[in-house]
This record gives C-alpha cells, structure tokens and sequence, in this order.
C-alpha cells in the first residue's frame, strides 16, 4: 500500500499497538503509537523501563509485526526486514572475527564476496576511527572502540534508515560524550535517517531533532518535542538556558506519564 505522504517524511506510524502472551496472559505492550520521522532526521524515543521502546525498534525494523496499526517507509506499507539498518544494545562482535572482519561482516550477509566487503569496509574505516585496527580482536578493544565497529558495520550496509537501541549505555560518562559528539559527525556525514532509544534525557536533547515521549506500560506516544538547538552541536550547550529550560520540560513530562 502507498500512502500520500508528505515528500520530506521518511517514516510514518499510525495507530501502532502490540501485544504479547506472558505467562498465559496476554499483556498489551505498545498502546496507539504515532511517529513522524522526517528524510534524514534524528528523532530520540524516550520513556521509562519496560515501555516498549525496544519492542517499537523491533517492529520498524521488521523483526516483529505489529497487531494493529500501521508503518509506513518512505510512502510505502510492505516489507521491511533487511532494509533498516539496525544496532542493537550490545555490540555483539564475534570474538574469533577481526575487526575488518566484523565490520565486513553484514555485507557478506548480503552476499557481497569477502574481499568487496573488506574493501567496503576499508573505503570508511578512518572515517569511523578505526584505521590501524583492522587486524585486531574484540577483546583487545575498549567499549568505544567496540563500538565503533558494531556503528561500522551497520553504516556500511548503505541503508538510509538506522535504528540505535541505547548504543552508549554501556559506556563510562566521558567515553559516552566522546562517541555522542563523533554519532553527530557520522550523521551529518553519511546523511542517515536515525531512531535513536536511550534513557538518557540529556543525551536525546543533544543529538536529537526531535524527542518522542513514550509513557510507562503500555507504552503510548504521551509527548512530542522539537528540539530548537542550532547545530552543529558542542558540549557546551548543555549548560545553556534554553537546554535546561526544554531538560525541564521533558522530565516534566516523563514524570507525568510514568505513573
């Protein structure tokens, strides 16, 4: 099905609820969901633990469909696995994989030969910091360096559209600012549609064009705010007026919703 969509919309979701059956019952996870993503924005879902902020990730990737509801992808309602990118919690980098291997390895997926992959790969692997590093194992990397990897292999794959389910949670506080401001950069160089979740309210207002506030299970689309910060973006702004004034506005809102 093809919708009559706005030309700068890339993802429009409707009416969007999901259900799952846990232990015996059935418990409605995501409750009348509406998302406007616009061609290469940055939107951040935010919401409380348990909500379905993942389950909503696993739905516009095509993992998992919804009940009812629908998505559209640039105008059109059909089948989405294998077109959106997608980076999950973990980096999930296999240990006897190398790093050009690892980051190699979603365009062999695809089919693409292993050294066409490689070279792929290495076309971008100073971009993404990784030049010099080709040949060595996860285990001798930090978690940034993880994941640049696991961003390096989702970028590669040449999809417009990527999911990034809390890709920093993991990370100590300065590694995180570090990899915040060097996703800007990626961003603004690879031209991506991104969906990012993250607990993190300060880390939605700074990358993000837009927030999207979930509420507490079942999740629904409680609050929507366009973040008006110029870019590019600097760490600074965090201790601006204006960021402190909408950090407010948000934790007001989180607040309201979660109970």
């Amino acid at each position: 099905m093809i919708l009559n969509q706005d030309s700068d919309e890339c993802i429009n979701i409707s009416a969007l609820s999901k259900t799952y059956v846990v232990n015996g019952s059935t418990e409605l996870i995501l409750s009348d969901i509406n998302l406007s993503v616009l061609e290469r924005g940055f939107v951040s879902v935010v919401g409380p633990s348990g909500c379905g902020k993942s389950t909503l990730l696993n739905i516009i990737a095509g993992l998992d469909e919804p009940d009812s509801g629908s998505i559209y992808i640039k105008g059109i309602e059909g089948p989405r696995l294998g077109k959106i990118g997608y980076m999950q919690q973990k980096d999930l980098l296999l240990p006897w994989r190398t790093v050009l291997d690892n980051a190699s390895l979603g365009l062999e997926t695809q089919g693409l030969s292993k050294k066409d992959a490689r070279d792929r790969v290495l076309s971008e692997i100073e971009t993404f910091g990784l030049s010099g590093y080709e040949q060595m194992y996860p285990y001798s990397l930090s978690g940034g360096m993880r994941q640049r990897v696991a961003f390096l292999r989702t970028m590669v794959m040449d999809q417009s559209i990527v999911l990034l389910d809390e890709p920093f949670g993991a990370l100590d506080s300065l590694t995180r600012v570090q990899m915040q401001l060097w996703l800007l950069e990626i961003w603004d160089l690879m031209k991506k549609t991104i969906i990012l979740v993250t607990h993190d309210v300060d880390e939605a207002l700074f990358l993000s064009d837009t927030i999207c506030l979930l509420s507490a299970r079942p999740g629904t689309s409680a609050f929507t705010i366009s973040v008006d910060l110029e870019r590019p973006r600097e760490h600074h702004m965090l201790s601006k007026p204006e960021f402190v004034s909408m950090k407010q506005d948000v934790l007001s809102s989180l607040w309201e919703y979660v109970d």
